[in-house]
C-alpha cells in the first residue's frame, strides 16, 4: 500500500466530512489500519469499532437492471436515503438523544464489475442543510421534536417488498460488535417510530447539524402544522437538487470514509449482488447533543 499522510487526511475528514481513495486494492488488515489511523478519536478518546465483511446488499430490493429508467433510479435513491445504523431504539424508550450514534463509516469495494454509471454512492452534508435552511424554519423547529419512520417502497412508487427479519449471519462479523447494534437492526424491521431533536452539535467542529435521517418519513412529533408541511416541501426540493449532493463513482479497490454524524447518503441501483461487494468498518459511538447559541 502506498504511503498515506494520515495527519493530513484526518484533517481533511474533519473539515470535509468525507475522504476517498481510488483503487487502493489493500488487504483487510491494511484497510482496518487505514481507517483507524485516519478517523479522529472522539472527545473521550474512544475508538471502538467493528468490521462487517462481504456486504453486497443482496437482501435489498432492486429494480430490473434491463428496464431501469431515470424515474426508477430517482425513486430508488429517495427510498434508500439514510444515516448509517439508523438510530431506532426499542419501544420502551424511543428518545434518540438518550442513545449512542455511529461516528464514522467506511467502505472498501472489494469487487465491482457492474457499469460504473450504476451503483454510485451519494452524500449530502446535513451541516450545509442547516446553513442553507431559512431562518424562519430554524426558529419554529427550535421548540419541537421530530419523529422518524422507516419509508416503504410504496411511498416512492417502487415495488419493494416489506422488510423481513434480518439474518445477522450474512454480515460475517470479524471484529467486536455490540448488543445495541443488533437491537437497532431488529428495530429497523419492526419500524418503530423514533423521537429526536432537530438539531445536533458536531463534537469536534461545533458546527450545527440539521438532523434529517431520511427523504420523506420525518414527521412533527405531536401532530403536523401547516408550517411544517411547508418546511418538508423545502427539504424535499433541497434533497432533489443534484447540486447539493457529492457523487462517488466506484471502481474496484476504492475506499471511502465519511462522518456519519452529518452525512446523509444513498446509492443508485443497476447491479447484481455479486457485482458490488464491499467490506465496511464502523468506528466510534457517542451520545448526540446540542448546544444552542442564542
Amino acid at each position: 500500500m502506498a504511503e498515506i499522510l494520515f495527519t493530513k487526511n484526518t484533517k481533511k475528514l474533519i473539515n470535509d466530512k468525507i475522504i476517498g481513495f481510488k483503487k487502493l486494492n489493500i488487504t483487510k488488515d491494511e484497510y482496518k489500519n487505514l481507517v483507524l489511523d485516519i478517523c479522529p478519536s472522539d472527545v473521550s478518546g474512544n475508538k471502538d469499532f467493528y468490521l462487517v465483511g462481504k456486504n453486497s446488499h443482496k437482501y435489498l430490493y432492486q429494480p430490473n437492471i434491463d428496464t431501469l429508467s431515470k424515474h426508477e433510479i430517482d425513486n430508488f435513491k429517495r427510498w434508500c436515503m439514510h444515516v448509517d445504523v439508523t438510530p431506532i431504539v426499542n419501544s420502551s424508550n424511543n428518545i434518540l438523544e438518550e442513545n449512542t450514534h455511529t461516528s464514522y463509516v467506511s467502505m472498501h469495494m472489494t469487487n465491482f464489475t457492474c457499469d460504473s454509471s450504476f451503483g454510485k454512492t451519494l452524500f449530502l452534508n446535513l451541516i450545509k442543510l442547516y446553513n442553507d435552511c431559512p431562518q424562519k424554519y430554524i426558529e419554529l423547529l427550535m421548540d419541537n421534536k421530530l419523529e422518524h419512520h422507516i419509508a416503504t417502497g410504496k411511498e416512492h412508487d417502487i415495488d419493494a417488498p416489506i422488510k423481513t427479519e434480518i439474518n445477522m449471519d450474512q454480515y460475517e462479523l470479524d471484529y467486536r460488535t455490540t448488543q445495541s447494534e443488533l437491537e437497532i437492526e431488529e428495530a429497523k424491521i419492526k419500524n418503530l417510530p423514533s423521537i429526536f431533536f432537530p438539531f445536533r452539535t458536531h463534537p469536534i467542529t461545533r458546527e450545527t447539524i440539521l438532523f434529517w435521517p431520511t427523504y420523506s418519513s420525518v414527521q412533527l412529533h405531536g401532530g403536523s402544522r401547516p408550517w411544517f408541511e411547508e418546511f418538508k416541501m423545502w427539504v424535499k426540493e433541497y434533497l432533489d437538487n443534484q447540486e447539493n449532493w457529492y457523487e462517488w463513482e466506484w471502481s474496484q479497490g476504492d475506499v471511502i470514509i465519511f462522518d456519519n454524524r452529518c452525512m446523509l447518503h444513498t446509492f443508485t441501483p443497476g447491479w447484481k449482488p455479486e457485482q458490488r461487494v464491499f467490506d465496511q468498518i464502523i468506528v466510534g459511538f457517542e451520545k448526540p447533543f446540542y448546544n444552542h447559541k442564542k
